[in-house]
């Protein structure tokens, strides 16, 4: 650790010197701006403004064999995507790499953003990431998950409203959209955490990188329960689906409360504030409660409809597939609340 004294500077001013090693490595220079840090501990951090994608270049070798699970090999590329690796290269020494363990990185290329499958022969393949995180804003795919959820949710409406599966089978290619972007935002909040400077450049405070992670994670598994509950309604015949548009003006009334609160949800992101982020809390508490009555009611009719007990268990699963989703919100709401309090001196609840 280095020693410094501290200067005056003026009538009041205080400074330091850089060490001349750190400054010439960073390319700093006169009128340059810096990013200033103040830890927790009190302590104070300096950053170069620029973030160097080339200087941070991960590579990873994967050795596979004819009895290497594919599935398992999918996930360990997945993850090594997620951990900021820009180059990963798949090897079969012992012969040509497997059809089945092909196919499943031609899905998990496909299936992130930025990344491309190279087949350099037959026993190696090269999975190259081709993003720059500093064109990435973590706040933007934030937004962009959310106005995916809001999609799915309007799709299946319009699915429930016209008993078509166009609208519901569209949902499903929306989810893999919102997967792909939950990848891009964890890798981006990774990156960050190691690069303070990056941090700045894509609008993640360093303080804030934990509470970013559980707040992406909560709009993935908002995907993952819609998507699943249009896939209980493809599993109906078309007589089910038919009979199911009975049940669209309840499904409407969710669907609306639903896009309030992703609406808030975007409103919060930028401005963290506790009187919104109780509101949400609320609203939050009164749907979940407006479900489960209605729940309640479905089940108490199944005995007096031959239909309704022929599909009643169907809508009641559709239901808890949103109940679950909206449960998956609460802890942004509790997030945005602690948020908007952290920094306070006094709160005014007059």
């Amino acid at each position: 650790m280095d020693l410094r004294k501290v200067q005056k500077f003026g009538k009041s001013t205080l400074m330091i010197s850089l060490p001349a090693e750190w400054v010439k490595s960073v390319n700093l220079k006169p009128g340059t701006s810096v990013y200033i840090d103040v830890d927790e501990d009190g302590g104070l951090k300096v950053y170069p403004p620029t973030y160097n994608p080339q200087g941070t270049k991960h590579e990873m070798q994967i050795k596979i064999s004819e009895n290497t699970d594919p599935d398992l090999l999918e996930r360990v590329v997945r993850s090594f995507y997620v951990l900021g690796f820009d180059r990963i290269v798949i090897k079969n020494e012992g012969g040509i790499i497997p059809n089945e363990a092909m196919r499943k990185l031609r899905e998990v290329s496909r299936s992130l953003i930025g990344l491309e499958m190279i087949a350099n022969d037959l026993q190696n393949v090269e999975i190259r990431s081709y993003i720059d995180p500093t064109k990435h804003n973590f706040n933007v795919i934030l937004g962009q998950l959310v106005n995916t959820l809001k999609l799915m949710v309007n799709y299946l409406s319009h699915g429930l409203k016209s008993g078509s599966r166009k609208f519901i089978e569209e949902i499903l290619e929306l989810e893999k959209e919102a997967d792909r972007l939950y990848f891009l935002g964890l890798r981006q909040l990774i990156l960050a955490q190691t690069n303070k400077s990056l941090a700045y450049i894509i609008g993640v405070p360093s303080v804030q990188i934990i509470g970013n992670r559980i707040i992406i994670k909560s709009l993935e598994e908002v995907a993952d329960e819609i998507s699943e509950a249009a896939n209980m309604l493809l599993g109906l015949p078309p007589e089910g689906l038919n009979y199911l548009k009975d049940f669209y003006p309840t499904f409407l009334s969710v669907k609306e409360k639903m896009d309030t609160l992703l609406n808030q949800i975007v409103k919060l992101r930028g401005d963290w504030n506790y009187r919104a982020a109780n509101e949400l809390m609320e609203e939050l508490r009164v749907l979940r409660k407006s479900l489960m009555l209605e729940l309640e009611n479905l089940q108490a009719q199944l005995m007096n409809d031959h239909r309704r007990n022929k599909y009643g268990p169907k809508i009641v699963g559709f239901m808890l597939r949103f109940y679950s989703a909206i449960r998956n919100l609460e802890p942004i709401a509790e997030i945005a609340m602690n948020r908007s309090l952290e920094n306070l001196k006094e709160v005014d609840l007059k």
